[in-house]
């Protein structure tokens, strides 16, 4: 027995010896080289390789759900578009969890049992004093930087970042690719002073040259990002020859003729475009590359058109037929053939669907409607355009530039075009006006015929789907499979979603026509819904019905129906008082026009266009007391003097006893105007020390010299408030309230309205001012007013605008809502956790009236306002946690006149007027 069971005994024995020798190995707290060996190797075959496979198929995620806008400028790193970026997290999470898994076990800090003596080389000496001993643990925290960027998790990446930074050699290859990666975080964080200072960081290193692409395409994003373009230029064509995949080859060269066409190298941009069909790229790519070398000068139009004309035939082109006839009308409008461009231009934006795309079109019609002069053309695009620009985007401010006039311009330019083509039409003989609108008519009743048919069919159509929709709901059906969804990217971007939704929607609903009423299972009556032909180009609008006096049928019946003659007849103006409301209407237009073009549009030839119609068209017009007065200022600021005089003769003679005739019988007026503006400061200086004197004599006598020539001074409102405060204090109340009266009743915008209409209230309870009290009496109160407004003007005055001063950020707070310790204790612990390296002063403090606390050490503006972007205590805004709360950034010397007693709201005026200057 005993025999029998030995052999079995002693045969565990080596398994069993193996066992105790791994398992001895497996323990972290023993640092030797066998436990260090084990552990590198199951970090780096087991966790990290699992890892990193999750992180490869989250960048293939993020690289499959990119769409590109050739539109725009193409960004560097496709992780810049953050809410894609986003999307990625399921895969990235799994590869961080294998990260924070490794690190919990398989990181070694103990130190080895044997300590370096003065004998031990340099060599062991450095080994004993790291932190970290698994040789592979600083791969696994970059893979962990990495996928937290990659997520758009772009402050626990510089975290991770920083803690590479700080526990492994700086010289080495992983603290170099950290230092890099936190530079870019910056970059995405748009903390652009940190990811300079990490970039020049990077350049003192003098890193080996396999990193020289990289660098490069993060240093050129970071340019782009502040808008230094040309400089990008450069770094970026470093990086196309030393750095990126295949892909973003593609993408960094596309980019490359951009910032090149952006910058006025046309010719090389030109050159680079034509370059990209050649290496093989995706379609879309091509197709684009293509159609962007057709907006650059010196390209071969005729070969191009050619081309153009023959991809629009081909069937694979369909969805890019926007962009072809886009390119097209481009090349049609370098040759000057602007019949060609236009048409061009509206089959492109007849088949645009797609956003950015539609967005480029309309403003490219819109620019060339602008160019024709074709403002009335212009003025809907820009309205569309306006719509489809987003405020983040750069062209913003000039569509909106463009829209605001144009929407004043555009009611009149549409009045007058429709006024005189009705009275065109009023003129014609009876039967060529007859068979015009028998035209109409037909083109009418045939395009009701196409809608009718289309609608039938289409409801045929869908009777037929529903009924087999009604079959199928009947017979048991797997349920359609929901593909799982791991993209959050917007819905018309996501693929997967748009899949899963109209799968959905056909369960529901079943096959449906794409229209409004898509509830509906028959179309309603076309007609109805149908936009009534035009006159040529002209809108129709039909009036209040009258009887014509050359034609004495009615024209009332059935005037609503675009297929009855009536709808046509009836707009058109035969009676004599018909005629001369039209002609009204355009006269007022006219007027209206030509004022939208001088004041809004600056635009002086339009101007002086509709005017020169109003004159010839109307002479007897009242209208043009003022057309003759703009025109002279017109005339007189251009330096066009002979033109200036006829106008100013024109009126003397025409309107001599108008306000603007009286203004013009001095032939200085606008000399003496010019003069005035350019002393009106010194003057009201002057007077206003005159009434602190209490020299009120000379303040009349000076006052009644100079009313004449400062009634147009945009300070008139404070000459008169000033007297009127002189008159207070000589007890005359008669004259005190009437300067009140005409401040109110001419000047209701200027800031004193509060107190005169604080003065007149207690006017009309009878208070009175008296002889040596003035206003104090009449306010009840001790009012410094005047001197109030006088110092504020003096301290504006000294506020100077230097972003590159140091700055200070200044909460400011009430003491009886927020707790000042506790605001401190917030900000304290915020810059301790979010800036490892950076020690900001905090200070309570009044700030004039006002408590504060002062945050300070910023170099210059722009690094205040980022952390005001950013300060949060626990990811609240400091205004949510504290209501009432205001940040305010201040440099050094503005702080001062905050001090001094500068109103919040006067240096919050002058810092958005400084910060939002082109």
């Amino acid at each position: 027995m005993i025999h029998l069971y030995l052999p079995m005994k002693y045969g565990y024995l080596p398994l069993i010896l193996v066992c105790s020798f791994v398992f001895a190995s497996c323990s972290t707290q023993k640092n030797t080289w066998r436990s260090r060996s084990y552990h590198e190797l199951t970090t780096r075959y087991n966790i990290h390789y699992n890892g990193n496979e999750a992180y490869k198929q989250g960048i293939k995620r993020l690289n499959e759900g990119f769409k590109e806008d050739y539109s725009e400028r193409l960004p560097v790193f496709k992780v810049s578009r953050h809410s894609l970026a986003k999307s990625t997290s399921g895969s990235m999470n799994q590869a961080i969890e294998k990260c924070e898994k490794a690190i919990k076990q398989h990181s070694i800090r103990v130190k080895p049992e044997k300590k370096p003596t003065r004998s031990s080389s340099e060599r062991y000496k450095q080994f004993y004093a790291q932190e970290e001993f698994n040789p592979f643990m600083d791969k696994v925290f970059l893979l962990m930087a990495r996928a937290q960027f990659h997520q758009a998790d772009f402050m626990a990446a510089s975290a991770t970042c920083q803690y590479i930074l700080r526990h492994f050699p700086e010289q080495s290859d992983i603290s170099i690719r950290a230092r890099l990666l936190l530079a870019r975080c910056y970059v995405e964080l748009e903390w652009m002073f940190d990811a300079e200072r990490e970039f020049d960081l990077l350049n003192n290193l003098q890193f080996p040259s396999r990193f020289t692409g990289d660098y490069a395409a993060a240093w050129a994003d970071f340019l782009i990002r502040r808008g230094r373009i040309s400089e990008a230029i450069s770094p970026l064509k470093m990086a196309l020859a030393n750095s990126g995949t295949k892909q973003d080859k593609h993408r960094w060269r596309f980019l490359l003729a951009q910032l090149l066409q952006e910058t006025g190298q046309l010719e090389e941009a030109g050159r680079i475009y034509g370059s990209i069909p050649r290496k093989n790229p995706p379609y879309h790519l091509e197709i684009n590359a293509r159609i962007r070398e057709t907006e650059v000068v010196g390209s071969d139009p005729k070969r191009q058109l050619k081309q153009l004309k023959r991809w629009s035939k081909s069937s694979k082109n369909t969805d890019y037929l926007d962009q072809i006839y886009y390119a097209m009308g481009n090349l049609y409008w370098q040759q000057m053939d602007t019949v060609e461009a236009r048409k061009h231009y509206h089959l492109a934006l007849d088949k645009s669907t797609h956003g950015p795309i539609k967005t480029k079109i309309v403003l490219a019609l819109a620019e060339f409607y602008i160019q024709q002069e074709d403002f009335r053309s212009a003025a809907p695009l820009y309205a569309q355009a306006a719509s489809l620009v987003g405020k983040e985007d750069k062209r913003y401010p000039s569509v909106i530039q463009m829209n605001e006039p144009l929407k004043l311009l555009y009611p009149h330019l549409e009045t007058i075009h429709l006024q005189d083509s009705l009275l065109d039409l009023s003129e014609w003989p009876r039967e060529t006006l007859e068979a015009y609108i028998n035209e109409r008519v037909e083109e009418a009743e045939k395009a009701a015929k196409e809608a009718d048919r289309d609608a039938r069919a289409a409801a045929a159509n869908q009777a037929n789907e529903n009924l087999q929709a009604a079959r199928q709901s009947q017979q048991p059906t797997p349920s359609t499979p929901v593909v799982p969804n791991e993209d959050r990217s917007w819905y018309f971007y996501n693929e997967t979603a748009k899949t899963n939704g109209l799968a959905e929607f056909k369960r529901v609903w079943g096959n449906r026509q794409l229209a409004d009423n898509w509830r509906s299972q028959a179309t309603a009556n076309p007609m109805g819904e149908m936009a009534a032909p035009a006159l040529g180009d002209t809108l129709i609008n039909p009036e209040v019905l009258s009887t014509d006096s050359t034609r004495t049928q009615d024209f009332t019946e059935q005037s609503d129906d675009p297929t009855h003659p009536n709808y046509y007849w009836i707009n058109i103006p035969f009676s004599p008082e018909k005629k001369q409301s039209a002609l009204d209407k355009i006269e007022e237009s006219l007027m209206e026009s030509a004022m939208i073009f001088r004041e809004h549009m600056e635009n002086d030839r339009q101007a002086e266009r509709f005017f020169a119609r109003l004159e010839s068209d109307y002479p007897a017009s009242a209208k043009l007391e003022m057309a003759w007065y703009i025109q002279y200022l017109m005339f007189k600021q251009k330096g066009e003097l002979p033109r200036a005089e006829a106008n100013r003769s024109k009126l003397l003679q025409r309107f001599p006893d108008s306000p603007y005739a009286q203004r013009l019988t001095d032939s200085l007026f606008l000399d003496k105007l010019y003069a005035m503006y350019q002393q009106q400061d010194s003057v009201y200086e002057a007077s206003f020390e005159a009434f602190q004197a209490q020299a009120f004599d000379s303040l009349f006598e000076s006052m009644n010299t100079l009313a004449p020539a400062y009634r147009l001074s945009p300070m008139l409102d404070r000459f008169l408030f000033l007297e009127a405060m002189a008159y207070g204090h000589t007890g005359q109340a008669e004259a005190f309230h009437a300067n009140l009266l005409e401040i109110k009743n001419e000047h209701s915008q200027s800031p004193l309205m509060p107190t005169v209409e604080a003065m007149l209230a207690l006017w009309d309870e009878g208070q009175r001012p008296m002889p040596g009290l003035g206003y104090q009496s009449l306010l009840g109160q001790n009012s410094d007013t005047v001197l109030a407004i006088s110092g504020q003007e003096e301290l504006i005055k000294k506020l100077s605008f230097e972003p590159q001063q140091q700055h200070l950020v200044l909460m400011y707070h009430s003491s009886d809502s927020i707790r000042a310790n506790r605001l401190q204790f917030d900000v304290a612990l915020y810059n301790f956790t979010a800036y490892l390296i950076r020690d900001y002063e905090l200070t309570q403090a009044m700030i004039g009236s006002k408590e504060a606390l002062m945050i300070q050490m910023f170099d210059n503006l722009e690094d205040a306002l980022r952390y005001t972007r950013t300060v949060n205590f626990a990811n609240q805004r400091p205004e949510a946690k504290y209501p009432g709360l205001q940040m305010v950034v201040v440099s050094e010397d503005n702080l001062k006149r905050l001090q001094e007693g500068l109103e919040l709201d006067q240096y919050l005026d002058f810092l958005n007027k400084q910060t939002t200057q082109p």
